[in-house]
């Protein structure tokens, strides 16, 4: 009851005479007195990426996207900004009919969301949609003309996901938390750039999106430069980050490094509409702004749902690649009203629905050639330690053996990275089939095992992740194994082709 009334006192503390309303509506508006008990939620204490407070009744899901519309933050040397304004980016889909009113167009939409078991969401437009769901993810949708730079095409459908708890309270009062920002990299869940939301964390969100390639990353206190482990604070080795470079066709490295992003500068940036909604206006709590008052004159972009987008026309197999690339791409990040809307009853199994996450239970296949004989090697899920990931597997061989280990490896998904694993191994000997006696070179073994190499991968997308068995990575790992300790024995090389990642 105290948290209450305190949160009323400072409604109405910043609705007196003299205290400013935030630019443009984005952040720390000014409350009216007369709509202060409609806002008045108790406070949990914990602020960390509150956007609203109020009754779920008088917001709709097309508010909640205008109150998380993002700042959009281009490289200075963007290729397109040769071709067309900065206020026309990003551009209109071909496929919707509706002209843009005057600059840019982002297209938002839901795919997933996780119910509170008050019955399905019937859609975005369901007006009780926050009453009826406990978390959801928000896609924002940008639509490039061109990818330009190395391995260059036509039409670029780029997204960024942004994580909503809905949270209640007692009096019919709702508080939606920002909790997560995923920037999506060309289309390989693995090198998304996430970010955990802090205290710190200014909003609106800025993304910061690569030259030419047009991949999205966070921008946590919107600086304008890239900084993994802030900016990033998920799986960051394995994140794509922003690599300016990687439309010249050069990665100086298959991680990512300071030299392969540019600081971005002020005039390259294009921003969300205003939130003009009585509700928005009235219920948003104070927060860190990284909008400013001179920001006003900057590009704004116009929001539309992505579900108004009629389907493209479907192309002739065969006879435009560019049409095929571009559904393709829908299909990738799930864009337009063709995609169903998601609804799981835990959160838990909304993210294991997700095509390749760190929670697979088999995160890879391989064939492996240990000791002269082909086997397997299969491996479960990660556990991100933060420097490195520990994966469990088992290597199993007929008529040689079997082994139990833990195996340790910087990265997921980078092109090359060392790996070392560790267990307990068991080996058969061997018979000679000339002499019928024991082999060797090819003894019985009980005990700890140690192997350490170096795995290279590679990436497959549409059909040939059929190779790849589904997986967005294939790879090949070249090792040497010995057997003992602390005195190692049958010391050999070992080699292992598969699908997946670690």
């Amino acid at each position: 009851m105290r948290s209450c009334f305190g949160f009323v006192a400072a409604l109405l503390v910043v609705s007196l005479p003299g205290v400013p309303a935030a630019e443009g509506g984005q952040t720390g508006s000014v409350t009216r007195v007369e709509d202060r008990a409609a806002c008045a939620c108790p406070s949990s204490g914990d602020t960390t990426g509150v956007l609203w407070r109020g009754r779920a009744s008088d917001v709709s899901l097309a508010d909640v996207a205008r109150m998380l519309a993002p700042v959009l933050w281009f490289s200075p040397d963007e290729p397109l900004l040769t071709i067309v304004e900065t206020r026309q980016l990003p551009a209109r889909h071909p496929c919707d009919p509706e002209p843009a009113m005057s600059g840019g167009i982002v297209y938002y939409q839901v795919n997933r969301v996780v119910n509170r078991g008050r019955g399905p969401v019937a859609g975005e437009d369901d007006p009780e949609f926050l009453a009826k769901v406990e978390s959801f993810v928000l896609t924002y949708f940008f639509y490039y003309p061109e990818d330009l730079g190395g391995g260059a095409h036509r039409h670029d459908v780029e997204s960024a996901e942004f994580y909503v708890n809905v949270e209640e309270f007692p009096g019919a009062c709702t508080q939606l938390r920002l909790r997560r920002v995923k920037g999506n990299a060309h289309g390989v869940s693995w090198y998304a750039n996430i970010l955990n939301v802090a205290a710190d964390t200014r909003l609106p969100m800025t993304l910061l999106v690569e030259e030419g390639k047009h991949a999205s990353c966070p921008d946590r206190n919107a600086d304008g430069a890239y900084t993994p482990g802030y900016d990033v604070n998920v799986h960051v080795n394995d994140a794509w980050g922003v690599r300016d470079v990687f439309g010249s066709g050069r990665l100086l490295g298959s991680g990512f490094s300071s030299a392969m992003a540019k600081h971005r500068s002020g005039d390259t940036r294009v921003f969300p509409p205003r939130n003009e909604s009585p509700a928005l206006a009235t219920c948003t709590p104070a927060r860190l702004n990284s909008v400013k008052p001179d920001d006003d004159a900057r590009p704004r972009y116009e929001l539309r749902s992505a579900r108004s987008v009629p389907a493209c026309p479907a192309a002739s197999p065969g006879a435009d690649r560019d049409a095929a690339r571009l559904a393709q791409m829908h299909r990738d990040n799930g864009f337009g009203a063709t995609v169903p809307l998601q609804q799981f009853g835990l959160s838990i199994a909304g993210e294991l629905a997700a095509k390749e996450t760190p929670f697979r239970l088999v995160s890879g296949i391989a064939l492996r050639f240990d000791r002269s004989k082909i086997g397997f090697a299969i491996q479960g899920p990660g556990l991100d330690a933060g420097e490195f990931w520990i994966v469990p597997r088992v290597r199993l061989t007929g008529g040689d053996g079997y082994s139990a280990e833990v195996l340790i490896t910087p990265s997921a998904s980078r092109w090359a990275d060392w790996y070392v694993a560790a267990g307990y191994e068991k080996l058969e000997e061997r018979i000679d089939a000339t002499t019928g006696l024991p082999d060797p070179d090819y003894p019985a073994f009980s005990g700890p095992a140690l192997e350490l190499g170096y795995k290279f991968r590679m990436t497959f997308k549409g059909k040939a992740r059929i190779a790849s068995l589904g997986y967005h990575f294939g790879g090949v790992r070249l090792g040497i194994r010995a057997s003992g300790y602390p005195m190692l024995e049958n010391l050999r090389a070992v080699i292992e082709i598969g699908a997946g990642v670690f």
